[in-house]
């Protein structure tokens, strides 16, 4: 009974593009699991299908399922070879 109200929350968070082409699949998505992966997989093939269609380049993060760390432009990124410049080591 939890895995079914976790998978429907879930399935209710989805974005609408996600939840038509989920009905269409043949994937088994009876559990919590099985909706996570697929949408997931029909997330990333709508990503992948925008990029194309924009004429930008892909890049999946870490959130669809692809990749590693974040390709967000927005994403703040931190130059840590740098921190410690300028400071004094404590001993």
């Amino acid at each position: 009974m939890v895995n079914a109200n976790h998978r429907q929350r879930f399935y209710d968070g989805l974005d609408n593009c996600v939840k038509d082409l989920f009905a269409l699949s043949e994937r088994p998505k009876a559990t919590y699991l099985e909706t996570r992966s697929l949408a997931s997989n029909i997330d990333q093939q709508v990503r992948q299908r925008d990029a194309k269609k924009s004429g930008k380049l892909y890049m999946p993060d870490s959130n669809t399922g692809g990749g590693k760390g974040s390709h967000d432009p927005n994403a703040m990124e931190i130059d840590t070879s740098k921190q410690d410049k300028g400071k004094e080591k404590r001993t």
